[in-house]
């Protein structure tokens, strides 16, 4: 009779032994659970000082930092309690960060789906996208901007530095390329007509022209611009704001969000989601 080959490495089952191998030559793989190891989906994940990055939809992020004994995360998801520690890496060689879900989170099933409005607007493909270098763009995940917990819309922008903020008789104009011309903005996907950015397209010049050839003089014409059109503030509540995503330049945007763009001359694109 052939004796049995034996598949363990002392106590340790071979294959084990071989995938922990592998896995200390392969890039940290952080794996965002529940307490009974439910992965949840769009995690912000940070380690260290660096910049967050975005489970995937199976809630896994790959680092690209050096593999280390530990390492120090900070992992936030709406719905649930943050998480900052110290983790180790496990059997498989992963990086486990436990999520508590928080008390009052009511939609809690919402908070485990892949399947969610942001998903489906392309918002986190987008994301990946931009991580990958092929176009370039900046996102506001609903993490950050729980964090941010901005008084008006206007403010997610403050300090921003591709959005300048240009105040005209007391509204917020959005601007880009250090404020020489307006951004576009989007809400769920379409574009906003009758904002005061407008004030810089060529449908805005058309309009104070207009009101220059009957008579008004050019201060007045653009105070009437401004009264008759909507800021970001009077558009949105920062509340129902959770997700934003700014291009500097309508060229490099992703054509999905370009292709409305075309007949106003725009510095780039502001797309605001809700939850709708």
């Amino acid at each position: 009779m052939v004796p049995r080959r034996s598949w363990t490495l002392g106590a340790f089952p071979l294959f084990l032994a071989i995938a922990s191998l592998d896995a200390q030559g392969a890039p940290p793989r952080v794996v965002v659970r529940d307490s009974v190891g439910t992965r949840i989906p769009y995690a912000s994940v940070q380690v260290g000082g660096s910049n967050p990055r975005t489970a995937s939809d199976s809630g896994v992020v790959v680092l690209s930092v050096p593999r280390a004994d530990s390492l120090k995360l900070l992992a936030r998801r709406v719905g649930f309690e943050p998480f900052e520690g110290w983790v180790r890496p496990d059997d498989a060689g992963d990086y486990s960060v436990p999520l508590r879900p928080r008390p009052r989170n009511l939609n809690r099933a919402s908070s485990y789906s892949r399947d969610t409005p942001l998903a489906r607007a392309g918002f986190y493909d987008r994301m990946e996208r931009v991580a990958r270098g092929a176009m370039v763009g900046r996102f506001w995940t609903p993490e950050a901007l729980e964090l941010r917990n901005a008084s008006r819309t206007s403010s997610i922008f403050e300090g921003d530095n591709v959005v300048r903020i240009r105040w005209a008789d007391g509204k917020p104009v959005l601007m880009g390329r250090g404020g020489s011309c307006p951004m576009a903005v989007l809400l769920d996907g379409q574009p906003m007509p009758g904002m005061v950015e407008e004030l810089g397209t060529r449908r805005g010049h058309v309009e104070i022209w207009w009101m220059l050839l009957n008579g008004m003089e050019l201060a007045r014409a653009e105070r009437a611009f401004i009264a008759t059109h909507s800021s970001i503030d009077e558009l949105v509540n920062p509340v129902a704001v959770v997700a934003v995503e700014v291009y500097p330049s309508v060229a490099g945007a992703p054509p999905e969000l370009q292709r409305t763009m075309a007949s106003e001359v725009v510095c780039g694109i502001i797309a605001l989601w809700t939850e709708r």
